[in-house]
């Protein structure tokens, strides 16, 4: 795959896009691109594993439903917490999210079984 074509064909689709060797290159950059501004995560698995949260929530205010602890609260109260931080998200300055694929024409493919990641980027194209 040309991730340059990509990268163009997501700028003409109005989104910001930039290619990185490296998730620890792509996390530094994020980390001191997005300053003193509101985030939300899109309940991605990869933005944990990038520690994100770590990093942004240092100098930003930060949406994550992965900091809601389960077992703490019990299932009924996270449930609500979830609700609330996801509705939190999607309003946010910045969205982070990561999606399953992407083709050379700017498409991205969701799948899986939370689709208010594909609602959020639908609502900022």
């Amino acid at each position: 795959m040309d991730l340059e074509k990509v990268r163009r064909a997501f700028k003409r689709n109005r989104f910001e896009c930039s290619v990185f060797e490296t998730a620890g290159e792509a996390a530094e950059y994020l980390d001191g691109k997005i300053d003193g501004e509101t985030v939300g995560f899109g309940d991605s698995l990869t933005l944990q594993a990038m520690g994100m949260y770590e990093k942004l929530s240092r100098h930003n205010t930060v949406f994550d439903v992965h900091q809601i602890n389960r077992e703490r609260d019990g299932f009924e109260k996270s449930s609500e917490a979830f609700l609330d931080l996801a509705r939190k998200a999607m309003v946010t300055d910045v969205f982070l999210t990561s999606v399953n694929g992407v083709s050379e024409t700017g498409v991205m493919v969701q799948r899986g079984r939370h689709r208010k990641q594909s609602g959020r980027l639908a609502l900022r194209a």
